[in-house]
């Protein structure tokens, strides 16, 4: 009966590739050039501070063809930490739009973040952007902040192989168990 149960768990268990969650780490190093400036001083922007974040999101749209954009949907699928300012995927200009946030590939090769924040200080309109490179700018005027190229890491987290690891080696353990008893 045992032999049985388990032949048919694993059948079950060998259909389609699933989908993986990828999780997406990032971090960067700004050098300040302005320390009076309004946004340097709001969110206590220094020398060496490290602006870290990350995204988690499904690889399950993509064919590895070509240009390809997974949009972030939920607020939780993007997170960033600049100083003292928290920002996630809501606080995209273009959020809920169909257009950005998200992260881009091409021909199945992590290219770049799509994140877009404005926020004014007074009359100046700044301007927090992750695509290629991070940027904090102000409008016509010189930066205020340096970035220095920082470490984008995409790590792959299988879900469902790893579930049907962890089911078929419990059912191997009871089985054990079973006959011990017996």
């Amino acid at each position: 009966m045992m032999k049985k149960l388990i032949a048919v768990l694993l059948l079950l268990g060998c259909g389609p590739v699933q989908a993986a969650l990828l999780t997406a780490y990032f971090d960067f190093t700004i050098e300040v050039l302005d320390e009076t400036d309004a946004f340097v001083t709001k969110y206590g922007l220094a020398d060496g501070l490290i602006v870290n974040g990350q995204a988690v999101y499904s690889d399950a749209t993509l064919t590895g063809i070509g240009d390809e954009l997974i949009i972030f949907e939920t607020p939780d699928a993007f997170s960033i930490q600049i100083g003292t300012l928290s920002l996630n995927a809501s606080d995209d200009v273009d959020f809920g739009s169909g257009f950005a946030p998200g992260v881009r590939y091409f021909d199945g090769e992590f290219q770049e973040f799509e994140f877009f924040y404005e926020e004014t200080i007074g009359s100046t309109t700044y301007g927090v952007g992750l695509f290629e490179e991070f940027e904090i700018g102000e409008d016509n005027i010189d930066d205020p902040v340096v970035i220095h190229t920082g470490l984008i890491n995409v790590s792959i987290v299988p879900l469902p192989a790893a579930v049907w690891l962890f089911g078929t080696g419990l059912i191997g353990l009871i089985g054990v168990a079973r006959r011990k008893k017996s």
